[in-house]
């Protein structure tokens, strides 16, 4: 590879050679006054140029950049012939650090060895998981990365001054609230060694107040789910809301629409009972929602004697 220096500086020799050779023409008597002219509401004014950028601060630009403006808080739209801007660089292999917990650049071939290896492949990200299952390995194409993650404020920054540096570390800090302060799901389909089609679903968020370094740590959140043949359900989870919303409620089909959304499998003790809890919430939610409702004025009166 050439010497990035040297081949700059062959450049400006080139250029500025060209320049000597067009200005040793007649023309060059030419001054620079006969192709400039002064707009007129600066003329005499003495005033200097300047430029003003009025910044959207607000709350939303932690929100998702690259979402599906169809569905609420969902996304499995991910095309690998577009190109989404970030702080990766798109065309770049990054593999998941999970002792030092954050994303490393790898060259490709380091990031063949990773994909080679994993249970579950896709043309821009593998994943590997154990009995657990808990994930082992992580890599992914900074485009992916950048779809999946990236807030509208990290691109404003990746523009503008090349994104949020901690200085510190040495590395790039991305910033979201992933939906409104919920989690924002992203699914995609992966294969496993068979070639069998499973989904891998992501949910995007801002640090619990456990998890920040301090009270401006904003630092984006990745969850991975456990990689299943459907995926998140957005279907079943939207059927669940309207069935509760509905004026006649039914609890069993809320019950199955809540565990088909959230792809629920009795394989975890912990899952399960977190899952019956989680349904009893729903079922006192639904009870409170059909309890008849008194205005402060119709409540009982006290009997006094």
């Amino acid at each position: 590879m050439k010497n990035p220096k040297l081949s700059y500086g062959l450049i400006l020799l080139l250029f500025l050679l060209i320049l000597v050779s067009v200005f040793t023409r007649a023309e060059a008597a030419n001054t620079m006054a006969a192709y400039i002219s002064t707009p007129p509401f600066l003329a005499g004014g003495g005033v200097e140029p300047n430029l003003l950028l009025l910044i959207d601060n607000s709350a939303s630009m932690y929100d998702l950049g690259y979402v599906d403006d169809q569905r609420y808080c969902y996304d499995d739209n991910y095309d690998p012939t577009e190109t989404y801007v970030g702080y990766f660089e798109p065309t770049g292999w990054y593999a998941y650090n999970l002792a030092a917990k954050t994303f490393e650049a790898k060259t490709t071939a380091e990031a063949s060895i990773v994909w080679n290896s994993a249970k579950y492949k896709h043309s821009d990200l593998c994943i590997d998981v154990d009995a657990t299952p808990s994930v082992t390995a992580f890599a992914a194409k900074g485009n992916f990365l950048n779809w999946a993650a990236a807030s509208k404020l990290d691109i404003k920054k990746e523009v503008l001054t090349g994104g949020k540096y901690d200085s510190t570390n040495g590395r790039l800090v991305l910033e979201s609230r992933g939906c409104v302060g919920r989690r924002f799901v992203k699914k995609v389909a992966v294969m496993d060694q068979l070639f069998n089609t499973f989904f891998l679903t992501l949910g995007v968020r801002q640090p619990d107040d456990s998890e920040k370094a301090s009270a401006s740590d904003d630092t984006t959140r990745i969850e991975i789910f456990e990689v299943t043949q459907t995926g998140f359900n957005n279907s079943a989870c939207q059927s669940a809301i309207d069935e509760l919303n509905s004026s006649s409620p039914n609890q069993g089909q809320i019950k199955q629409d809540i565990e088909d959304c959230m792809s629920f499998t009795n394989k975890d003790k912990q899952v399960a009972d977190s899952m019956s809890a989680f349904n009893h919430s729903v079922h006192n939610c639904r009870k409170r929602l059909r309890a008849p409702r008194f205005r402060h004025s119709e409540y009982p009166k006290r009997k006094t004697r």
